[in-house]
């Protein structure tokens, strides 16, 4: 388990995990706060991942978050 904090005007660029990371193994987002500017890059789209509500992310894909 990761927890991980993105503070206000925080960002994490646009990447995948790549090499070391299994095809198989995906993460799971799950928001514990957030407000309407937080938002996250699943390639293709931007979404907004709403507070308490898991959200499942192939790695592999290109990925980010924003707040």
């Amino acid at each position: 388990m990761l927890l991980a904090r993105l503070t206000a005007g925080g960002c994490i660029d646009k990447h995948n995990d790549g090499y070391g990371s299994h095809r198989l193994v995906h993460k799971i987002q799950v928001p514990l706060l957030t407000n309407e500017k937080a938002r996250m890059f699943v390639q293709p789209d931007w979404k907004h991942l709403e507070e308490g509500r898991a959200c499942e992310l192939n790695s592999l894909v290109i990925h980010g978050a924003e707040n």
